[in-house]
């Protein structure tokens, strides 16, 4: 059989759309390429027939050298089958290519004027910016309100789009007030996933947390012993990991509380937090005293929260705070300057509903710092 002019133009004019698109699989390569090679053998070459008609009738005992349609209708057979396979192939990768691969969910929250780089560290994420520099930036009472109505709007968004779609993990780039940050880890919790990155100032980029062993161990201290009381009351909790809480930072403030609990690490400095395991570990810490403080302190109303920590950290305790479990906490804003000479004016009472702002905004009153020995 001869092959024309006609015949290689129609046979190009088939395989051109599969040219055309981005055949990446070699494996969609190979059995396209072989099969039009069978081809191609089988319809071009008449003396590639006879030899293996005679080397097939030698040693294997056929009879195909009688038909000479007979091997032709083989090769055909072949290559087909081979292209079949190979457009097999090439569908499943296009279906692939067509079905979108599910992304991340980036959280950005910030509300500190600092320039930096927004990019997320991978491709695959789908970035929501919590963006409270403008409601924050004077910490007036009424920018305070809107922040807590744009964080809690934009939280519920954020839930809604985990629960509808499918995304292997959460990823959180941070630089927000400890209160909001706090806040955003209570609201997403530590059902899902998180990956944290941490804001390198020098490098001038996002890092991602390591996969480091080697970090400070966990040290709780308490002003009175933790001995179990039926009394009601409140109760001071201080995290020590970029710097320390001194008394002298909350000494006026007019708080009646049981007991002040410090928690952290002996000696904080800078970016103390730097791998995924020391933030599992120091989260389960922070849950166990958490335990420990229900099974102390039956009664206790409320949760005085003041913390000196990077952002990681603080969204991971926010994580593990349960609203079924523990007492109502309220998470303290630092502030150098204040008109009323208190370094902690303001905090937010964490709330798991979209709640009045007024409700979850807590002002701090000066006075004097008493805590009961019991």
């Amino acid at each position: 059989m001869k092959i024309s002019k006609e015949n290689i133009v129609e046979l190009l004019r088939l395989l051109l759309p599969f040219a055309k698109k981005p055949i990446e699989s070699w494996v969609v390569k190979f059995f396209l390429n072989f099969g039009g090679t069978i081809l191609l053998a089988g319809l071009t070459t008449p003396i590639w027939q006879s030899l293996l008609l005679r080397l097939s009738d030698k040693y294997l005992g056929t009879n195909l050298s009688e038909s000479n349609t007979t091997l032709m209708v083989v090769l055909i057979t072949i290559a087909f089958l081979s292209w079949t396979i190979g457009l097999m192939f090439y569908w499943l990768m296009v279906h692939k290519q067509k079905v979108p691969k599910p992304k991340d969910i980036s959280i950005y929250q910030h509300s500190i004027e600092n320039v930096v780089n927004k990019n997320p560290v991978s491709d695959d994420e789908e970035l929501y910016e919590i963006d409270l520099r403008f409601e924050l930036k004077d910490k007036s009472h009424y920018g305070i309100k809107k922040a807590i109505e744009k964080q809690f709007d934009l939280t519920k968004s954020i839930q809604e789009t985990i629960k509808r779609e499918n995304h292997s993990q959460v990823n959180y780039y941070g630089l927000a007030s400890i209160p909001f940050t706090m806040l955003l880890g209570y609201n997403i919790s530590d059902k899902y996933d998180v990956v944290f990155n941490e804001w390198d100032n020098n490098q001038k980029e996002w890092l991602r947390l390591s996969e480091d062993t080697d970090y400070p161990e966990i040290l709780v201290t308490s002003k009175n012993p933790l001995d179990r009381t039926k009394n009601s009351g409140e109760l001071i909790v201080r995290v020590n990991f970029t710097t320390r809480v001194e008394d002298e930072h909350i000494e006026n403030l007019a708080l009646n509380v049981l007991n002040i609990i410090d928690f952290g690490v002996e000696v904080p400095k800078r970016g103390i937090i730097t791998s995924k395991t020391q933030i599992v570990e120091y989260q389960n810490a922070f849950r166990k005293l958490m335990d420990d403080i229900n099974d102390k302190y039956p009664s206790i109303k409320r949760i005085h929260l003041f913390m000196s920590a990077q952002s990681s950290i603080v969204f991971t305790i926010g994580s593990k705070i349960s609203e079924r479990m523990d007492a109502e906490v309220v998470i303290y804003e630092h502030a150098k300057q204040n008109e009323n000479d208190i370094r902690y004016p303001w905090g937010l009472i964490l709330s798991k509903e979209n709640r009045r702002s007024e409700d979850v905004y807590f002002e701090s009153e000066k006075g004097e710092l008493h805590v009961r020995h019991e």
